[in-house]
């Protein structure tokens, strides 16, 4: 059975609404579908989405109502209930959030006796492409990694830089959660005398490359080295993009075009769908089939800004350029 992704979605919604793991349906059983028997379709769209999931599940007629229910146990329900949602944003084109077992690790981050391997998990699996760029966005958490530098641990420091340089730590979230403290400490460590213990100087080279990436981004302002008091989303500045209101002023071929924030983010989320299909995004183009008259100028911007920086790869741009014009919306 071949359905396009609206009419997946439109089965998807109500099951979750309805059901979605979060109906009891037993002591030990929480409903994930649930589907008239005689629904043929229903059913046969229900099994080809569970086919391939990493947790276990099993079906039975609910008695006497002529319904066939899916569902799991509460060993298995969290990683269902992220499926659920993953499979939304995907065919949705929304940015991917990380898995339970993802947000586990993550979390190990700030008190792990070797935060060096974990961080190395961690953008091993975003170069895989199975963790998204801003994965690293509670503001708790943030914090929490913030605070353990002042230990300066050269093993820290280098795992948190590794952390930034992969875009995953959300930036926005950073700039809200730093503090004076916390790049007094930065100066102090690059400013002070090279140590002849080559972990301490790795330290030191660690904090040199973590405020080169915060002067990047425009978190810190490079006329005094603090705090950017005029720069309030690091995302807005490095992608080049200009919220007045609720429309984007864009730059392409050097003439500002002023386009609105829903049809611009519109085009960012059909071209990660594109992408997640396994699309090239240097393949796509004004001619390609989905492109229309509103979206060809939003394109032609964000290739035109990959271009310009081929060193980060299409999702993290994506992720950079939704997170600059919809810093409070759902991604």
């Amino acid at each position: 059975m071949v359905m396009d992704d609206q009419e997946i979605l439109g089965f998807l919604r109500p099951q979750v609404r309805d059901f979605g793991c979060n109906l009891a349906i037993g002591p030990d059983a929480w409903a994930l579908f649930a589907v008239a028997a005689k629904n043929a379709a229903g059913n046969t769209l229900a099994k080809d989405l569970l086919r391939s999931v990493n947790f276990t599940y099993a079906t039975g007629e609910a008695e006497g109502d002529g319904w066939i229910l899916y569902y799991v146990n509460t060993e298995n329900r969290a990683r269902a209930v992220f499926w659920l949602d993953d499979v939304q944003r995907t065919l949705a084109g929304l940015h991917r959030l990380p898995s339970p077992a993802e947000q586990a690790l993550i979390r190990d981050l700030a008190g792990s006796a070797t935060p060096h391997r974990v961080a190395r998990k961690l953008a091993d699996l975003h170069a895989k492409g199975e963790l998204a760029a801003g994965a690293i966005g509670e503001p708790q958490v943030v914090r929490m990694l913030l605070d353990r530098l002042h230990a300066q641990e050269p093993l820290y420091f280098s795992a948190f830089l590794l952390l930034l340089e992969q875009h995953l730590i959300d930036l926005l979230v950073l700039y809200q959660m730093l503090v004076d403290e916390d790049i007094r400490l930065g100066n102090e460590i690059v400013q002070g005398s090279i140590s002849q213990d080559p972990f301490l100087q790795s330290r030191q080279a660690a904090a040199a490359s973590i405020r080169e990436q915060w002067l990047r981004f425009k978190i810190l302002n490079p006329l005094d080295q603090q705090k950017h008091a005029a720069n309030s989303n690091p995302y807005v500045a490095f992608t080049e993009t200009r919220l007045v209101g609720d429309d984007v002023i864009i730059r392409v071929d050097g003439i500002d075009k002023t386009k609105s924030r829903l049809d611009f983010v519109s085009t960012i989320r059909v071209l990660r769908k594109n992408i997640y299909r396994g699309e090239r995004i240097e393949n796509l183009s004004t001619q390609t089939a989905w492109v229309t008259e509103v979206t060809a100028q939003p394109l032609r911007f964000i290739k035109q800004q990959m271009e310009s920086r081929k060193d980060i790869a299409g999702l993290d741009w994506l992720y950079m350029l939704e997170r600059a014009v919809n810093p409070d919306g759902r991604l």
